[in-house]
């Protein structure tokens, strides 16, 4: 889970049952990282990188940025460790109503094999907020009343917990979620039935969202974007998030929008297809369909803003060549002729760069410590020595000083 370095020291009795899921994708979770110290010794205890286990996470963007593959495969590399081991307790319910993602399309966005999908997968069959309650209830009912042996492992601040395994709940997409009252919203030309699923999904969310941590439940969903008009405002409509434009509409209930532990917008397409990879982006070598830049629009960790690119191609998005196709997008890798150099290793030819990072882990080694140097300050931000504690404390003091 974690990049675990050592237990901390610090005994807590009501250690917080959050731990660090990855998303599979090396730059996105850097993006989203931080170091935990022990708070007594300042030693460093581990290494968070991924996003926070027990919230909602939501991937926004426009029609063929790719949203629903990467919620497909953030859902099956935040599980793979479990799968790995077999644990045939950790599911993904699949609500897809888009119909976009069939069994086999799954297993190759996903890497898994098909009995691997068969078993942890769970394509659910009835799309609807009504089927959607049910299936969290049935996992917290299953898990309270089945006696499953807790998991052992260590929490973001690396204090060492018991908990639930994992459930993910993958919603493609929220937006259009529906109720069992087809016929009525069929008939519905005021839209007043839309707005009451959403303050159904609303109500329900912001019911069950206290106890997704405790249970262990983490629920991905996508959602589709608009455009705003303010016809009451000559200036446009007025900005409502610090990293999204303000005529961004997000179609989605607003527990989904504005409860969420991670907002993800895929925002900008860099390049469109094999043709602008090559010209625009001066990246033949990756052999890519497309390549996407998203935005971290909220974080209730470090990592708020911060941009990401993801390279696809027709398997979904490939971490590899994401992480390659970054570290040459920041100028970690600088381009020369025919190759990228990267200081303190030396130059690698184009063509084998992918073969490169496979292969030599000194490459790796020296790619990720250049690349962490980025979010330096950042992956720092958590640290909080003693000195820092009495400092604070002493500035604290001096704030409420009261002179004749």
């Amino acid at each position: 889970m974690s990049e675990k370095i050592k237990v901390s020291t610090v005994k807590d009795n009501k250690a917080e049952k959050k731990v660090i899921m990855k998303t599979g994708f090396r730059n996105l979770d850097t993006a989203l990282g931080y170091r935990m110290y022990d708070q007594n010794t300042n030693e460093l205890v581990q290494v968070n990188r991924g996003f926070l286990s027990g919230g909602i996470v939501t991937v926004i963007g426009k029609s063929h940025t790719g949203k629903s593959s990467l919620c497909a495969q953030i859902a099956a590399n935040s599980i793979k460790s479990f799968i790995r081991i077999g644990d045939t307790r950790v599911k993904i319910h699949f609500f897809d109503t888009e119909g976009g993602i069939d069994r086999n399309r799954y297993r190759v966005l996903s890497k898994l094999n098909i009995e691997q999908v068969d078993e942890h997968i769970v394509f659910e069959p009835i799309c609807t907020i009504e089927e959607i309650k049910r299936c969290i209830k049935e996992d917290i009912k299953e898990k309270t009343e089945k006696g499953y042996q807790f998991v052992k492992t260590v929490n973001h601040m690396g204090q060492p917990i018991e908990m639930y395994h994992p459930t993910i709940i993958l919603v493609d997409s929220i937006s259009k979620i529906i109720t069992d009252k087809v016929e009525d919203i069929k008939n519905d030309t005021t839209n007043a039935m839309y707005m009451q699923v959403a303050g159904e999904i609303d109500r329900f969310l912001k019911q069950m969202l206290p106890t997704f941590t405790k249970y262990n439940i983490t629920m991905i969903c996508t959602a589709h974007t608009g455009v705003k008009i303010d016809p009451n405002s000559m200036y446009g409509p007025k900005r409502a998030w610090r990293y999204l434009p303000a005529s961004l509409d997000i179609k989605a209930p607003d527990s989904v929008i504005y409860d969420c532990s991670l907002g993800i917008n895929l925002e900008t397409i860099l390049a469109a297809n094999p043709e602008q990879v090559e010209k625009k982006c001066s990246a033949s070598y990756l052999n890519a369909k497309s390549i996407i830049e998203g935005r971290i629009y909220k974080a209730r960790q470090p990592g708020e803003g911060a941009t990401f690119c993801l390279v696809q191609d027709e398997q979904g998005f490939d971490p590899e060549r994401s992480f390659i196709y970054e570290c040459q997008y920041r100028k970690i890798l600088q381009s020369k002729p025919g190759s990228r150099e990267l200081d303190g290793y030396g130059k690698v030819m184009s063509n084998k760069l992918l073969d490169t990072f496979k292969d030599d882990k000194e490459f790796r080694r020296v790619l990720y410590l250049e690349f962490d140097k980025i979010y330096e300050d950042q992956l720092e931000s958590s640290r909080l020595s003693k000195e820092d504690v009495e400092l604070s404390n002493t500035i604290y003091d001096l704030m409420n000083e009261e002179f004749d």
